[in-house]
Parts: C-alpha cells; structure tokens; sequence
C-alpha cells in the first residue's frame, strides 16, 4: 500500500542552482530592475504608475517571443494569419502560468497520491524539458490520482549539465517508485528533453523496469532553436548532434520500449515538428498547439490518461 502523502526517497541531487531559484531570481530581478528605473525617472505616483507598465510589458515581450519563436519554426501545416496569432496566444497562456506561477513558486509541494496501485496500472515517473521544475506535471498528477494511478514528478538538477549527468537522478527516482508501490516496472513520461533525459536512462539501465515511454514535444532529432540555448545539454539538443546520432545507434540495436511520441506540428520550440520521432514508436500528431501547449490541450490530456490507464493496450 502507498500512504496518501508519501514521496520517494532519492539521492541527494547535485551541487547547483536549481531552475525554480533561476526563475525566481529571473522574475525578482526584473521587478528590482523596473522598480529601480522608475524610481529613477519619475517620483510619487508616476514612478508607481511606471512601474506598473513595465512589469505589464513584459507580457507583450513575452508573446512576442512566443510568436517569433513559431514563426521562426516554420510547419508543413499552414496556420492563416488567425490561426497564427491564436496559437501564439495559447502557448503564452500556458508559459506565463507555468514559468511565472507554478514553477518559480510552487515546486516541492507535495501532490496527494491514491491510496493504492489501481489494478493492472504501473506507476508513472514524470520527466520535465530545459529548464523546468516538476511543478510542471502538477494538474496531470492530479487527473492520474483521480484514475487511481500513482505518479511522482522530480526536479532534474543541475539545470544545465549533460543529460547523461541527470540519468542517476531518474535511477534512483525509478527505484524509489517500485519499492514504495510493489510494482516491477514504472511508465516513463517525459516533457521536451525529459523524453531524451528516459532514453538516455534507458540506454545506461536498459528497459527491465519500464512498461513503457511516452514522450510529449520531445526534440529526438534536434531542435534548430537549440543553438539559442546555454549548457551542454543545450547543445546535446542541436540538429544532427553526436550525442543523438550515438543515443539512436544505441536504440537500433537495443530496441525501446512500447513507446508512444506525441508532438505538435506547431511547436515553437521543437523544430523542425514533422521528423521528431522514433522508430517503431506509435506518433501522435496535433496541431494548433505550442510546446507547453501540449501539456494544457484536453485531448492531450485524454491521451495521456488513456495510455497511462490499466486497460490500454501495449503496442510496439
């Protein structure tokens, strides 16, 4: 049995700055920073007032980036002008929550769990991408408790080492979930380079424990935004990599398991969209949806608690 509030013993995460205190001191620095400009500038209420306007900006920068980021790239699908703008819309929606209220601030806090393993399911490990915290997974945890399906989300630190580096965390995350529950194997779900970080675990641990991975925007070919990012495992995102092309050699001869990828054809982050597969890997593919889109979209959502169920088939 599995108490309602109890959380897996792992190994002490190395030395680093974790990506919630970045965000946090990101957020922070930039309210110091408007704070100090208007304060500069103007006094009383017009610094108050200019102070206001420049922390709202950074909501219009924000989308901009957004959008930048989808139009820079490029789909096989054409969007429209419309379909454009509401897709950058959306992912805003989603990375303004996510990057400046649940992960800078709510990480850690403990998600309640069912009970018990719900017959015939396998607990899942949560895998989050570049530079976020476990706060990421916080309303799907919620809607696999409500099927009775046991779930734990970790924080892979530090933010910007190899991925390799992060394999020992997700080890003993592994470990930790099977001895709490009983359960012989565990679901791996990954997030954008989570879903590189459980390949990687399974190339150093093999698939004995896991029933199966599912990987959501995942960048298994390389992203061509990779080159903007800081940190070898940036790097270890770029297109046409070593250390891809050494993870999928791996692969061809030691196959994966029942695997499912789910990607956007609109993904602004992961690009080019339409090659980021695996081989043997059943591909779901939507569209009209930014990379922390996907976590947010309903039917995502249903597909994810679908696969995760006890009654869903395996496939290969």
């Amino acid at each position: 049995m599995l108490p309602a509030s109890s959380a897996p013993t792992l190994t002490r995460t190395p030395a680093g700055l974790a990506p919630s205190a970045w965000l946090r001191l990101t957020i922070l620095g930039y309210i110091g920073a408007a704070a100090l400009l208007a304060g500069w500038i103007w006094d009383g209420a017009a610094a108050l007032l200019a102070w206001g306007l420049l922390l709202a900006a950074w909501l219009p920068i924000h989308l901009g980036i957004n959008a930048a980021g989808l139009w820079l790239a490029g789909s096989s699908e054409p969007l429209g002008l419309q379909g454009f703008w509401r897709c950058a819309l959306g992912e805003w929606r989603s990375s303004t929550r996510m990057f400046l209220i649940e992960q800078p601030w709510l990480n850690g806090r403990t998600q309640p769990q069912p009970a018990r393993l719900a017959p015939g399911s396998v607990p899942v490990l949560l895998l989050h991408g570049y530079f976020c915290t476990e706060a990421l997974w916080f309303r799907l945890q919620q809607q696999l408790a409500a099927q009775g399906i046991v779930s734990r989300a970790i924080s892979l630190r530090p933010a910007l080492v190899s991925i390799d580096d992060l394999v020992p965390q997700v080890a003993a995350a592994v470990d930790a979930l099977r001895a709490e529950t009983g359960a012989t194997q565990v679901a791996l779900v990954g997030h954008s380079m989570g879903g590189l970080v459980a390949r990687a675990y399974l190339r150093a641990h093999g698939a004995a424990a896991v029933a199966q991975l599912i990987t959501i925007g995942s960048p298994h070919h390389g992203t061509k935004h990779a080159r903007l990012g800081l940190g070898r495992n940036a790097r270890q995102m770029e297109r046409n990599n070593a250390w891809l092309a050494g993870l999928a050699a791996h692969e061809g001869a030691h196959p994966l398991p029942p695997t499912t990828v789910i990607l956007s054809r609109h993904d602004n982050v992961v690009a080019p969209q339409d090659d980021q597969t695996l081989p043997g890997a059943e591909t779901l593919r939507f569209s009209r949806l930014g990379h922390l889109a996907l976590l947010d979209d309903a039917r995502v959502q249903a597909t994810l608690q679908l696969l995760l169920s006890p009654s869903a088939p395996t496939h290969k």
